[in-house]
């Protein structure tokens, strides 16, 4: 499978729809805020989302229950929801080494996943958290969001950049038709080596051949 890992503020709502109260310590939204959820939600439901697996981004994890923070979803997207990023400021000791915030953050989480080092992407608003030139990361205006043309590009970019990389599902002909389908391969799929590949591909049709009685 490959993961995505998405922000909330600059994504789901301008940034403008979300304060902190710094008295409170809590999250204040304005009236619009998630106003760009159906159209996240609804690109999920397409390809090349519809296998994707959600990793949670947003700062708000340090302000908000957990159950909070996922409580907008609707339930089919819920499901696919694994978790949020660590919080590092809490839990990483030191706190940040660079000022690529959000991609430590990714880091640290891959650290403890390495299957999927090579099997992720990221919608973010906020380029400073990241190195220049991230290709994994599709990136929205801070003001604007996941706005209706923002939402037409990133089956494109999902393509780009999980083909550009070793471990993602994509084979010749979806690369060439610009898909991508990011369902979970079988095990016996999944080569160590381009060089394997066709071999492993005869094993796994015969593997599903009816066996004899």
């Amino acid at each position: 499978m490959v993961i995505l890992v998405f922000d909330f503020d600059g994504v789901l709502h301008p940034t403008s729809e979300r304060r902190l109260n710094r008295e409170t310590r809590r999250i204040e939204l304005g009236s619009q805020a998630f106003c760009h959820l159906p159209r996240f939600e609804s690109l999920l439901r397409e390809a090349p989302f519809r296998y994707l697996k959600l990793v949670v981004a947003t700062n708000w994890r340090y302000y908000m229950p957990w159950a909070e923070i996922i409580a907008p979803f609707s339930a089919d997207i819920l499901a696919r929801i694994i978790g949020p990023l660590p919080m590092l400021r809490i839990e990483g000791g030191g706190g940040y080494r660079t000022p690529y915030r959000r991609r430590e953050e990714i880091d640290a989480w891959l650290d403890q996943r390495p299957e999927y080092q090579q099997r992720w992407v990221g919608i973010d608003d906020w380029r400073p958290h990241f190195p220049p030139a991230e290709p994994r990361v599709f990136f929205c205006k801070s003001e604007v969001g996941l706005d209706d043309p923002a939402r037409s590009r990133p089956g494109a970019w999902c393509m780009r950049a999980c083909s550009r990389r070793p471990g993602c599902s994509l084979s010749s002909s979806q690369r060439r038709a610009e898909r991508v389908d990011c369902r979970p391969e079988p095990a016996s799929l999944q080569v160590a080596s381009s060089d394997a590949a066709v071999a492993t591909r005869r094993s796994a049709r015969a593997a599903t051949r009816p066996r004899a009685a």
